[in-house]
């Protein structure tokens, strides 16, 4: 699936890194459009006398229109999103775009201002992008003061997983009013829960909040729609289904994501830096940086590291994937080590086998 990450934040901006690269491993096909490139073709467009958006723009909102899912980063001023972000989502607006966010779920991350307003700016893109009919399926709010904490990547990290699952999932939206001037109110159709009871109560609620709107035609039929497909599932209970696990590619995935599969129980104060070099079919390097309850993986090399690990990727991709362990690895002559070799032990130990 094809994401499109639409960002105003800047060329150096972490925040728009992190959700990047965490798309990335989880095997999505990231697709990243940088406002500030386009800033000179902004102003003077959309007149609404039918003129032709710049081709950067208009390749960046087909880009949008052709992807699963789109993320929106933009900076607070002044308590509004900024005027390149706003400009750029005003081309929706234009007949050939009218539909390009229709029914998208979509990720909005604001980050805030030393003057605060970050709430209020965040309302605003979520307003705007429902306006265009999206669905806002996870918001962040980003202080200024939380830019550079470490924290902040671990967070980003968690509320771009539970994106991925929204997409993976496709989750359903739906409206129950059409008041363009208060803005559309999605809600997510309502989960069912093991007890028929519960079941019947919200097919009842359902009905009864549809009951209190005025509704078109069209919204009518979806009403019945969803009320036939929760009446069809409330008759035949299925087993809950399982959250998909990421469907990582490559070796540099497998490596790349893991931290996710990191045991911090296991790790009994262990504090390392292990260097990783990976040659073959891919070529690539990093280091695995361990912190007690703490991992990450860098694609930088220290030349300090504790160990070094040099393998062909199809050995380090059986390893990853529990097909050999790293001593086993190691004692054919597949692995490569140097260093501390107390920490080739404790590897197995620490991370868990990953799904090829």
């Amino acid at each position: 699936m094809k994401i499109a990450i639409v960002t105003a934040a800047g060329p150096n901006d972490k925040i728009t890194k992190t959700v990047s690269d965490t798309l990335a491993e989880l095997g999505e096909d990231v697709m990243l459009i940088k406002l500030d490139r386009m800033k000179p073709a902004f102003f003077g467009m959309p007149t609404g006398n039918g003129d032709t958006p710049d081709a950067d723009i208009h390749n960046a909102i087909y880009e949008i229109m052709s992807a699963g899912g789109a993320v929106f980063i933009a900076p607070s001023v002044m308590g509004g999103i900024s005027a390149l972000m706003k400009a750029f989502l005003e081309h929706f607006s234009l007949s050939q775009f009218s539909k390009g966010l229709l029914d998208k779920n979509c990720m909005l991350a604001v980050i805030g201002d030393e003057n605060g307003g970050t709430r209020q700016a965040l309302e605003q893109l979520a307003d705007i992008v429902a306006r265009l009919g999206g669905n806002d399926a996870i918001r962040i709010g980003i202080p200024s003061r939380a830019k550079e904490e470490d924290i902040l990547e671990i967070v980003l990290e968690k509320q771009t997983e539970d994106y991925y699952r929204i997409l993976r999932q496709n989750r359903k939206f739906f409206s129950l009013a059409d008041d363009i001037s208060a803005g559309r109110k999605h809600s997510e159709a309502p989960e069912l829960s093991a007890d028929p009871g519960e079941n019947a109560e919200k097919l009842r609620e359902l009905r009864e909040r549809a009951a209190n709107q005025q509704l078109t035609p069209e919204q009518e039929e979806d009403v019945d729609e969803i009320t036939r497909v929760m009446t069809e599932r409330f008759n035949n209970p299925q087993e809950p289904q399982a959250p998909p696990k990421p469907r990582l590619k490559s070796c540099k995935q497998l490596t790349a994501s893991m931290p996710h599969y990191y045991n911090p129980q296991l790790a009994g104060g262990v504090k390392a830096a292990i260097s990783i070099n990976i040659t073959g079919e891919e070529n690539f390097s990093g280091t695995l940086i361990i912190n007690e309850s703490f991992c990450a993986f860098e694609e930088t090399v220290q030349a300090e590291a504790d160990m070094f690990i040099s393998a062909d990727s199809k050995v380090w991709t059986e390893v990853l994937t529990g097909k050999y362990t790293t001593h086993k690895a190691f004692m054919v002559g597949s692995l490569k080590v140097r260093g501390n070799f107390l920490l080739l032990a404790k590897l197995d130990q620490l991370f868990s086998r990953m799904d090829p």
